[in-house]
């Protein structure tokens, strides 16, 4: 299992290179830090919504 800090550092790098798709789950307790990254990222999440 990653570290927050993991969780976080990959997801941002990740959406960096274009993933659209990040893949969470209540097993995995990365919530906060793909969230954070999502945030911190500066995409704008509302060109993803329908």
């Amino acid at each position: 299992m990653l570290s927050p800090e993991d969780a976080y550092t990959s997801t941002l790098e990740a959406l960096k290179m274009g993933y659209s798709l990040i893949d969470t789950a209540n097993a995995y307790v990365n919530e906060r830090a793909v969230g954070r990254a999502i945030k911190d990222s500066g995409i704008d999440r509302k060109i993803y919504l329908p």
